[in-house]
C-alpha cells in the first residue's frame, strides 16, 4: 500500500463531486447566473443544496445581496440549462450573466 501525504489527500478530495469522481480543473467551467426571487439566506441555501445534487456541479456560491451565484461545473456531465432547470424546479428563475462582465451588472 502506497502511503500519501494527508494534503495531498485533500487535495484530491477537494476535486471530487459527490460521487467521489475526479473533475480535473482542465474540464470545469465558472458561470454566473442572476438570480429572481431570493428573499433570506434560506433562499440561498436552498439553490445551493439544488445545485450541488446536480451530477458534474463541483460548487455553486450564492450571494444574496448582489442576487447572484456563481457555479463551477464540468461541462461534459451538466450543461448551463439544465441548472437553470433545477433551479426554476425549487423556486428561482436564473439568466446567465457575461463573465467578463460579472462583477459589474
Amino acid at each position: 500500500m502506497e502511503l500519501i501525504a494527508s494534503s495531498q489527500a485533500i487535495k484530491s478530495t477537494e476535486k471530487a463531486n459527490f460521487d467521489g469522481f475526479y473533475l480535473g480543473d482542465q474540464a470545469m467551467k465558472t458561470s454566473y447566473l442572476k438570480l429572481d426571487g431570493l428573499m433570506c439566506d434560506g433562499c440561498s441555501e436552498i439553490i445551493e443544496r439544488a445545485t450541488q445534487k446536480l451530477p458534474g456541479v463541483r460548487r455553486c456560491q450564492v450571494n444574496l445581496d448582489l442576487e447572484r451565484a456563481e457555479i463551477e461545473y464540468d461541462p461534459q456531465l451538466m450543461s448551463l440549462e439544465t441548472i437553470q432547470k433545477a433551479l426554476k424546479g425549487v423556486g428561482y428563475s436564473a439568466e446567465p450573466i457575461n463573465e467578463t462582465n460579472h462583477l459589474t451588472e
